[in-house]
């Protein structure tokens, strides 16, 4: 039986960066007993309130949030700027261990771990990564707003958009949700609300959503986003943006989809492509972001009517 024990619990284990609830251990046949003499032997380790660790398992940022969603009561999902690393969210590169619970129950502070107790607590504001309760992209918005800016949270929603996380109807429930008179973040999510382009596009990269954010703030009328073009052997080509009415594109020069020897390829083709069709073609590379003086005046060189009037 114990053996049984052993490979269920290692199985769920490895599923969860190592980490296991005694309460999972219980479900699946371990007894007190079978517990404390796996702790003793070092074949289970003692890490919080109710949880325990395989051994030999390194310590990531991600067993960390498994341990904090285990630790009982065991409601919670991970929440704030943990929830957009575990999503894979623009703009948020480092995060604390933060868990959301519901309003009832104890629970105490746990080691480097931030809990929050909300009456908003809904399902529809969580759903799994893999073995992990992860806020939704929406929920995730409305618990940085306090804390970020606009452009931020812009960055945050074009990539949960691009991955299907979110549509603009996600963010109208959030706002009407959180944005309530003297609430903080009120203002942010509704600025946002107003900034996002309910087209139907995504932003393909945060690179691009930084550019489409300096192409606002230099007040230069913002382009079409995906702009199909129909090549001339019948293909369909697909600009990074454009202003269809002055025959312009912009292709963004980003290593992450362009570094291939075929993408390289396909990039030139298209563009030789578009020439031959009549537009006019600008192109702009990462490191040009720091440079928006050129971006915008290389932009308004060639249409000087796009500037805000």
């Amino acid at each position: 039986m114990t053996a049984t024990v052993d490979a269920a619990v290692e199985a769920l284990g490895r599923t969860q960066e190592g980490a296991f609830s005694i309460w999972q251990a219980y479900n699946r046949g371990a007894t007190n007993g079978i517990i404390r003499n796996r702790v003793t032997a070092g074949r289970w380790l003692r890490e919080d309130t109710g949880v325990l660790l395989l051994p030999g398992w390194p310590s990531t940022f991600r067993q960390k949030l498994f341990v904090a969603v285990l630790a009982p009561p065991t409601s919670g999902y991970v929440s704030h700027e943990a929830a957009a690393m575990v999503r894979g969210l623009d703009a948020i590169r480092s995060a604390r261990v933060e868990v959301t619970l519901p309003p009832y129950g104890g629970r105490r502070s746990g080691r480097g771990i931030v809990y929050h107790r909300t009456t908003e607590f809904e399902d529809r504001d969580w759903s799994m990564v893999g073995a992990l309760p992860v806020a939704s992209a929406a929920r995730i918005i409305a618990d940085l707003a306090p804390m970020h800016d606009v452009l931020t949270l812009e960055r945050v929603y074009e990539s949960a958009a691009r991955k299907g996380l979110i549509v603009p109807s996600d963010l109208d429930d959030v706002v009407a949700r959180f944005a309530t008179p003297h609430r903080r973040g009120a203002d942010t999510l509704r600025k946002l609300q107003a900034t996002i382009v309910r087209d139907g596009m995504t932003n393909d990269s945060d690179f691009e959503t930084l550019f489409f954010q300096l192409l606002r703030a230099a007040g230069i009328r913002l382009p079409v986003r995906q702009r199909r073009v129909l090549r001339p052997d019948g293909r369909l080509a697909y600009a990074d943006y454009a202003w269809p009415d002055l025959h312009i594109v912009v292709e963004l020069q980003g290593f992450e989809y362009h570094a291939s020897r075929y993408a390289h390829l396909y990039d030139v083709e298209r563009n030789n492509d578009l020439v031959v069709l009549g537009w006019n073609i600008l192109e702009f590379a990462w490191t040009h972001l720091s440079r928006p003086g050129y971006i915008v005046a290389t932009i308004l060189a060639l249409a000087p009517e796009l500037a805000a009037a």
